[in-house]
């Protein structure tokens, strides 16, 4: 099958045909960098869909391939910086190792093309003047010297110490770069002791814990060997043991950060690895970024032999893969996010919401960030501001209260990756703004097992909060009686259950309990008549404010509605009668009088009132009433109607005759009176 086949149109063939050269010279420019971005899985598998013959296929490969042309571009590159350079050095075999450094270092960033030569620039009679910075686009410098300072010919040769002064400066400030140093053993002690001072810089480490550097010194023997229990050994773990010639050591190296240890005796293996908080002696060392705190991650030998052994060739370009594995892949050493010894971190967190009066839970989280155990001596400080208090009767096991606003807790051991928790009962008495929780880890090297500059991690750590000050309105009564029992009723903001305020009537204060925001308190004497304000108030803390004002308005007593019965003092048995009488009750008021069992409604109208009452039997009947106080008692006396005498002698009757005599009896005798006027 053609390579074309399938395109009929003799100019698209003739484009298909450029884009393939075009993409087969990117291929074969490109190969050592795609071999190297990809891994040769990658590599291999691209190269076959480059010689397939299917014109999907081909156009797949070719838009690959310029995608891995951007990638391959874009690269970071290794910086090789040297003192011993072929024409300026003197020393044969020192511009031997050093080439085999290069190419080594070449042919494992990726080709020419990611590699800056820098060889030379050290030297003690350089000429070419040392870049101001690290070049653009470089992650990885490597420093390696050889030749001893010393002077052949009239003509220094060696390690300018300015020059190289101002690499280690670069390593102090540099975050994002690697540097790998490679020097000499027998030739370069003082390379070596400017990484230590590196190191001892980075990692915080001072008098008794300082690292120093030793010379070639016996027994060495020809091997070095893998710390297993570093925390970064994988990236070296196909080099165990490390073939070397003479070589130097680091000494006094915090264990986790001592790749390749130097053994006690010549050849011979350690009898047991070191555990984190050993101090040993090292061959090769790697401290990550993240254990210096803001300088680079360093990857220090004390000699170069490893890249000049007969007897050892391959281990030369494993050992530089495995350099550029540690420096530049996700999970190498200098890309970890954690140190290899201790590094305790501790957090607040605060209940919420915490209110005035209120109780909460103060957690103090210490976690151990780093690799290694922490030692058992270090403490937790916590701090409270004013408007919090610590219940020291409910203190977690450990726990000390040295003063009223600070917590002291011991911590122990804390395992590696691991954390502490503390709660802490704290009641809140007071509000503010700003109110500054703070937890600080305390105890130097020796106490928590860590290196100075994850001491720095320590704290003080700060939690700042706003406590909201508390309000509180009267709600009630707006009136009382006097001297009668009296509830007084109220609203409470940022007060919590519980929470007692203090209620103050006419000099009488009285606690309420605030539930649900509502309060209430009853005075039961009450008050006398006048007016009378209603304040509330908290303890002197509390900052309670009482929105607005609220008086009790207690006035006299109204006179008591009284009456009084006029009449009848008497009635006649079966006669309806009227009760009359006076009252100071308001016209309309109703009064209902009642006698002899039947109850009649009377209006008051100008102080009078009246009420018809139907006929009784005869008897004495009291008057009551409702509606009003009679102010004297009345009592009706009904008494039986007048009847005529059954016995009474009948008149007799006069006849005619009769009533003429008596008619002239009766004016004979008033004639006789006439006459005696006269």
């Amino acid at each position: 099958m053609q390579a074309g086949k399938g395109l009929n149109h003799p100019k698209l063939q003739k484009d298909f045909d450029d884009v393939s050269r075009l993409a087969g010279r990117a291929y074969n420019l490109l190969r050592p960098a795609v071999q190297h971005s990809l891994g040769l899985h990658a590599f291999l598998t691209l190269r076959i869909f480059c010689t397939m013959t299917s014109l999907r296929f081909q156009l797949q490969a070719t838009a690959l391939a310029a995608l891995l042309c951007a990638t391959g571009a874009a690269q970071a590159k290794t910086w090789v910086l040297s003192s011993d350079k072929e024409g300026l050095s003197s020393y044969n075999t020192g511009i031997s190792i050093i080439n085999s450094i290069y190419s080594t270092f070449e042919t494992a960033a990726g080709g020419p093309a990611e590699t800056v030569d820098g060889r030379g620039l050290l030297h003690a009679s350089a000429t070419e003047a040392l870049p101001a910075d690290v070049p653009a686009g470089v992650d990885i410098v490597v420093v390696a010297t050889v030749q001893p300072n010393q002077t052949v010919t009239g003509v220094q040769h060696g390690v300018d110490a300015a020059r190289f002064a101002k690499v280690m400066d670069w390593a102090k400030t540099r975050s994002d770069l690697t540097f790998v140093f490679l020097n000499d053993g027998c030739c370069r002690p003082s390379d070596t002791g400017s990484v230590a001072g590196f190191l001892n810089n980075s990692l915080g480490l001072s008098g008794a814990d300082e690292i120093t550097r030793l010379g070639s010194v016996a027994p060495q023997g020809n091997s070095v060997y893998l710390n297993t229990n570093s925390p970064y050994k994988d990236n070296f773990a196909a080099l165990d043991p490390l073939a070397v010639e003479v070589y130097g050591k680091y000494v006094n190296v915090p264990a986790p950060y001592a790749v390749y240890l130097a053994p006690a005796a010549a050849d011979t293996p350690p009898a047991s690895m070191p555990a984190a908080a050993d101090k040993v002696q090292a061959y090769g060392v790697v401290v990550p970024r993240a254990a210096t705190n803001g300088s680079a991650c360093v990857i220090a030998f004390t000699d170069t032999s490893q890249f000049a052994l007969a007897s050892a060739p391959a281990q030369a370009g494993q050992l530089a893969n495995s350099i550029m594995a540690a420096a530049k892949d996700s999970a190498g050493a200098c890309q970890v996010k954690t140190v290899a010894t201790a590094d305790l971190v501790p957090s607040i967190t605060l209940s919420s919401p915490l209110q005035v009066g209120g109780s909460g839970t103060l957690t103090v989280k210490v976690d151990n960030l780093g690799q290694s155990d922490s030692a058992a001596g270090g403490k937790v400080v916590v701090t409270l501001p004013a408007q919090a208090q610590v219940d020291d009767t409910a203190l977690p096991a450990g726990c000390t209260k040295p003063a009223p606003s600070e917590v002291e807790c011991t911590l122990g051991a804390i395992t590696a990756q691991n954390h502490k928790t503390l709660t802490l009962p704290i009641t809140i008495v007071g509000s503010g703004t700003d109110s500054t929780f703070r937890a600080q880890v305390t105890g130097g090297s020796a106490d928590t097992g860590e290196l100075a500059p994850q001491l720095q991690n320590n704290g003080p750590i700060e939690s700042k909060v706003t406590i909201a000050a508390p309000t509180a309105t009267i709600t009630g009564p707006a009136t009382a009686q006097p001297n009668a029992a009296t509830t007084v009723t109220g609203t409470a903001t940022g007060l919590t259950d519980g929470a007692q305020v203090t209620v103050t009537v006419n000099g009488t204060a009285l606690q309420a309990t605030v539930t649900g925001g509502n309060f209430s308190v009853s005075f039961p004497s009450g008050f006398p008549v006048g007016t009378h304000a209603v304040t509330v108030t908290g303890p002197s803390g509390w900052a309670l404010t009482q929105n607005g004002t609220h008086s009790i308005q207690v006035d006299p007593p109204a006179p008591a509605t009284t009456a009084t019965i006029n009449g009848p003092a008497t009635a006649t048995a079966g006669t309806g009668f009227t009760v009359t009488g006076a009252s100071n009750a308001s016209d309309g008021t109703v009064i209902q009088v009642t006698v002899g069992g039947h109850t009649v409604p009377a209006t008051v109208n100008g102080g009078q009132f009246s009420a018809n009452i139907p006929g009784l039997a005869a008897g004495n009947y009291p008057v009551t009433i409702t509606g009003a106080t009679l102010t004297a008692p009345h009592t009706i006396n009904v008494t039986a109607a007048p009847t005529a005498p059954s016995n009474a002698a009948p008149v007799p009757a006069l006849n005619v005759w009769g009533l003429g005599a008596l008619a002239a009896l009766l004016g004979a005798a008033g004639l006789r009176r006439q006459r005696k006027r006269n």
